[in-house]
């Protein structure tokens, strides 16, 4: 016969292998939804979101439950994206990453420019905190409400207001930036 602590963590283990399985069926369309928000490219959402359910099935033991699982989720998903793009800009900045190009674009000059569009916005949004790229894109991109971004972040609701405001008055400054002496911005 196994020792009762045996008994209760095998319990355990299967009743977090059960659970992690239902968060993964109800939250897997979304965790990707917000991986490619944060700036994921789509060859690597998948392995992303491998990455947020593996860290979930790790930490699943110490959740506590003072948020809802879609928040930790989103928390965790966070957290991967921003590790992914830091791992980039180490690449890119030792010469091991090659510039990135659009897969399926409808033509060079037309792929080029949205190329350069997300460039820039890229550079916008690089310059906000993590908090301020969240809940823009969460806002903006993602159509989420401010107040599902502040179940999401788990903060007030005038918090996800004045982030999303500061966001949106750089992107706006950073983009006349350039106009103000003629020049066409640079990616």
């Amino acid at each position: 016969m196994l020792p009762t602590s045996d008994v209760v963590t095998r319990g355990s283990a299967a009743h977090h292998q059960a659970l992690l399985s239902r968060l993964y069926v109800a939250h897997l369309r979304e965790v990707w939804r917000w991986l490619s928000m944060f700036g994921v490219h789509d060859e690597d959402l998948e392995d992303a979101a491998h990455d947020v359910f593996v860290a979930a099935h790790r930490s699943l033991a110490s959740f506590e439950g003072r948020s809802s699982h879609r928040t930790w989720l989103f928390s965790i998903a966070r957290h991967v994206a921003i590790d992914l793009r830091r791992r980039a800009k180490v690449r890119r900045e030792q010469g091991d990453e090659a510039p990135e190009s659009p897969d399926h674009a409808p033509g060079p000059d037309r792929a080029t420019e949205v190329q350069q569009a997300r460039a820039i916005l890229d550079g916008f949004l690089a310059q906000l905190t993590d908090e301020q790229r969240s809940t823009f894109l969460l806002y903006e991109l993602g159509g989420y409400t401010g107040a599902d971004i502040a179940e999401l972040m788990e903060v007030p609701l005038q918090t996800v207001f004045s982030r999303l405001r500061r966001a949106r008055e750089h992107v706006v400054e950073q983009s006349e930036k350039p106009f103000a002496d003629g020049k066409k911005p640079q990616p």
